[in-house]
């Protein structure tokens, strides 16, 4: 009887390379049917023509253009739930971040939500709490790039 043999973890590093070759043909740059325009945009953004060769700064300054330019890269399964529709840019705003952060699941932010007001899940935070949420990633952001740096 054979054995299923189970599939190894994505590192983070490659996790992020993934999200931007699935980004990247949503905004009409697959790298499959337009090489060049694909490194081009690679080059234009971080001076270097391949994913291999950057760094993970470098690839979270992709994935940003992707998001920022209409890529939608799905990262959780509650994306899809409705938002008060003047929440939607923070919330979005959040979900980059926790993409940055190592494509961290939207629990990360739950927890953050629980310790600084006690409240369950993110997305039911008021704006200004929001804010909050996304102050504490901010910072875990910059320290992270900072020890990589």
């Amino acid at each position: 009887m054979a054995t299923a043999k189970a599939k190894k973890p994505l590192t983070q590093r490659q996790r992020r390379i993934q999200l931007i070759h699935i980004g990247a043909p949503q905004i009409g740059l697959d790298p499959r049917a337009n090489e060049a325009a694909y490194r081009d945009m690679l080059e234009k953004i971080t001076k270097k023509r391949s994913t291999t060769d950057m760094n993970d700064g470098e690839l979270d300054n992709v994935i940003e253009y992707l998001i920022a330019n209409g890529a939608t890269i799905r990262w959780d399964k509650r994306q899809s739930q409705s938002i008060a529709a003047y929440k939607k840019p923070i919330v979005a705003k959040i979900r980059v971040q926790l993409i940055c952060l190592g494509n961290l699941p939207d629990n990360y932010a739950d927890g953050i939500a629980k310790r600084m007001y006690r409240v369950d899940r993110f997305e039911w935070l008021d704006v200004k709490q929001l804010r909050g949420i996304l102050t504490a990633l901010n910072v875990k952001l910059e320290k992270a790039r900072a020890q990589g740096a």
